[in-house]
């Protein structure tokens, strides 16, 4: 388990609303604080050759306490801080679960996982792009191919979790209203 995943874009089947959702590079800019630069390299050039491999276990919320449960302390609270930031922002249709054996959510698409190691804990965006699009606000941390690493006893600042789900939120909406067309 100590590899990454973030190459992956893992999908669930029957949680994806009905309502079709218009999303714009501005209004991802406005809403989610993405850069505009971001937004524009997504729409020009990333959707079109992504690859869905349906590999997600069943959404289980319960499957992740279990998980929490079994992760020692100081990563279990550095864990559940991220886990509860992360419900702050995702949609309410959004759902949880394990995916390659860590916990995961999933909005029409995976949006994020994150798991302790032995020496560090990890954020893996699901989207390997993110974090070279981002690099400026991540120096400090650990980094690398879909995925950002950090301390066991420190969690990541709110803030940037929230713009990591948020950018991953904008990305599933537009990959799956690129599908539509």
């Amino acid at each position: 388990m100590e590899g990454h995943c973030g190459h992956r874009d893992l999908r669930r089947s029957s949680h994806a609303s009905s309502e079709k959702e218009v999303v714009s590079a501005d209004t991802a800019e406005e809403n989610c604080g993405v850069p505009r630069s971001i937004l524009d390299s997504k729409l020009d050039s990333k959707y079109g050759e992504m690859v869905v491999k349906n590999t997600v276990s069943a959404s289980n919320s319960q499957e992740v306490e279990t998980y929490l449960a079994n992760v020692p302390e100081p990563a279990r609270s550095t864990l559940k801080k991220m886990r509860a930031t992360i419900k702050s922002v995702v949609p309410p249709e959004a759902t949880e679960g394990l995916s390659y054996g860590m916990p995961a959510f999933h909005y029409k698409g995976a949006l994020v996982a994150y798991a302790a190691f032995k020496n560090h804990c990890s954020l893996f965006p699901m989207q390997a792009s993110l974090i070279d699009e981002m690099r400026d606000e991540l120096k400090g941390y650990r980094t690398s191919k879909g995925t950002l690493q950090f301390p066991r006893e420190t969690p990541l600042p709110a803030p940037l979790i929230k713009k990591i789900v948020k950018a991953r939120i904008f990305e599933n909406k537009l990959k799956e209203q690129i599908k539509r067309k």
